[in-house]
């Protein structure tokens, strides 16, 4: 339906329409405390034309610094691999609304971009296994709730109560989120 809470139709609903309208008149120095700051000039940089990319490199670097066709479409996965942490960090950190509903719905949808994400340049492989585990291990206290133990005191079922309670969610976030039967069973029995 159009109320379900999917990461993907948000990054292409919000797309940069200020950044389409100045082309690439300047690429703007990233800002070393904001990450997403680095995505978007890393996507500025990939919507120049390669030639013209290569063009001024020369111009700036005396080393014969050249992008080349496989360095370019790197780039442009690390750009899709990135952007739905873009909007979820958007998303999480808003002043005016209570965001801790978003965060369960969010971090399973984020291993599901990163599970099924197929990378035209293979080495990025493992920087997507690499995002996967700081992910499972950043919120582990998150995913311990899915196995029941009385012996693991990390359960905390706040988040999930929180998701499920959200007039916007309530169990839409399950539907479109790739768990199996058992463990989605487990979020209607909370």
């Amino acid at each position: 339906g159009d109320d379900e809470f999917d990461i993907n139709e948000q990054i292409n609903s919000d797309s940069d329409s200020d950044e389409e309208d100045e082309k690439y008149k300047a690429i703007s120095k990233p800002i070393k405390v904001r990450w997403n700051s680095e995505l978007k000039c890393l996507r500025r940089i990939s919507k120049i034309k390669l030639s013209d990319l290569n063009e001024a490199l020369e111009l700036v670097d005396e080393r014969n610094l050249r992008l080349s066709q496989s360095e370019s479409s790197r780039l442009n996965d690390i750009i899709q691999i990135l952007e739905p942490f873009e909007f979820v960090t958007n998303e999480i950190q808003g002043e005016n609304y209570s965001t801790l509903s978003l965060a369960v719905p969010s971090i399973f949808q984020l291993l599901q971009h990163l599970n099924n994400f197929k990378p035209i340049n293979e080495s990025l492989k493992s920087f997507i296994t690499e995002l996967k585990e700081q992910l499972s291990d950043r919120f582990k206290n998150i995913f311990s709730a899915m196995i029941p133990s009385k012996s693991n005191e990390l359960h905390d079922f706040a988040w999930y109560i929180a998701s499920v309670l959200d007039p916007q969610l309530k169990l839409k976030w399950l539907e479109i989120t790739e768990l199996e039967d058992v463990e989605k069973s487990l979020f209607t029995e909370i």
